[in-house]
């Protein structure tokens, strides 16, 4: 019988080499984990920041886009005040000096679902007086043609357009809109119609001491409670919200002109939970045309 040999010396020594060299490969790779959450922490913080500055800014266009540089009532670095479309309908009847039968000219548009639903008292309608075969004619000479009139009242009539035969083409059921004040002379029927509200964008600072993008609109006697749309954003002091009415050539303007042809808009919002030598925010900017900007 041979006899067995314990080498437990050799192996104690064996354990001591190799222990330091595990524990080097387990701090590796705990090292490479962490570094590859936090990668995708920030890549998930971007997207959903991403996400959150593109609905806010798709928002903000549904206002903007349908309005002529005209619906612009004012603005600041960090708030602006537009006549939003909310209505492009179609004038089917003028059953009265002050009312207007109208249907809707587009009930199905995209749009539809992030704008206002309803008219009220309060909006403005945009009636284009006068011959309305403007073939040829610019949308800004069209909006010359224009005269806004208060709304005072509107109901859904199904006596409104009645007798019409556009009636048989439009979609939803007629409005029957009553105006502050009659206009000179009746529209054609056939003629457009913009029903638009006095809407607010701008970064305010909320109860927890944070700033967001908020909107509100007019209710023909009083501003709504503001809502927020995006937020946090950045503070004020840097540009988490900020509003310029650009000239046709691109560069901003500080009083309203007839060459103004686009809104551009910048919004910052932090990035949380990222590592400090990390970019600290994201950030879009958007430049939107007003109606007839080119």
């Amino acid at each position: 019988m041979v006899p067995v040999t314990r080498r437990t010396g050799s192996a104690l020594i064996e354990l001591l080499v190799a222990m330091p060299l595990a524990l080097l490969l387990a701090a590796l790779a705990v090292q490479l984990f962490v570094v590859q959450l936090r990668i995708t922490h920030e890549s998930s913080a971007r997207i959903s920041n991403h996400a959150m500055l593109e609905h806010a800014t798709a928002m903000i266009a549904a206002d903007v886009q349908g309005a002529a540089a005209t619906d612009v009532e004012s603005w600041t670095d960090t708030s602006l005040i537009v006549r939003a479309p909310l209505l492009h309908a179609t004038v089917c009847g003028t059953p009265a000096p002050r009312v207007v039968d109208v249907l809707d000219a587009d009930p199905t548009h995209p749009l539809r679902s992030i704008t206002f639903g309803t008219v009220q008292a309060g909006d403005v309608a945009a009636l284009t007086l006068g011959d309305t075969s403007l073939a040829g004619m610019s949308v800004l000479a069209r909006d010359t043609l224009e005269r806004r009139f208060v709304i005072t009242d509107v109901s859904s009539s199904g006596a409104a357009c009645a007798t019409s035969p556009l009636r048989l083409h439009g979609g939803g059921t007629p409005l029957r809109i009553t105006l502050a004040t009659a206009p000179q002379e009746p529209p054609e029927l056939g003629s457009p119609l913009t029903v638009a509200r006095r809407t607010e964008w701008r970064s305010y600072r909320a109860s927890d001491g944070a700033f967001y993008l908020g909107r509100h609109d007019w209710n023909g006697t009083a501003w709504t409670t503001i809502q927020p749309a995006l937020g946090p954003l950045l503070p004020n002091a840097q540009h988490g919200f900020r509003v310029r009415v650009l000239h046709q050539d691109g560069t901003p303007l500080s009083s309203m002109s007839s060459n103004a042809r686009f809104l551009e808009l910048h919004v910052r919002t932090p990035r949380t939970g990222v590592a400090a030598t990390g970019p600290q925010f994201d950030s879009l900017t958007a430049r939107l045309a007003f109606r007839g900007g080119r």
